[in-house]
């Protein structure tokens, strides 16, 4: 089954989240806690897991605030990462669309 992943990255490029979409209507989300050490396969793992099912609904995105590029493109600064996940599953859902159509 073909999937398509997204790495969340802060200002300073070090990831802070991994977004996975199994369709358009199956995305799941992995957030990195700031203790741990990032791996990528387990994030991509652990989100694609989410997706497959559906608990994006349920998941609690913890309100802390990360310096990053804003995905909407309003720019840099600090915004909650609930917010950058929040976009982000939007954007990957418009890119899902796409995706799993031409396929």
């Amino acid at each position: 089954m073909s999937k398509l992943v997204k790495h969340v990255r802060d200002f300073w490029n070090v990831p802070v989240a991994t977004i996975v979409a199994l369709s358009p209507n199956m995305i799941g989300v992995s957030i990195c806690n700031k203790k741990d050490h990032f791996n990528r396969h387990r994030g991509t793992v652990i989100a694609e897991g989410r997706a497959r099912y559906a608990l994006l609904d349920e998941m609690k995105i913890p309100n802390r605030s990360i310096p990053t590029r804003h995905p909407n493109g309003t720019g840099c600064g600090t915004f909650f990462l609930e917010d950058i996940i929040t976009q982000e599953v939007e954007n990957m859902k418009v890119r899902a669309t796409k995706y799993f159509k031409e396929s």
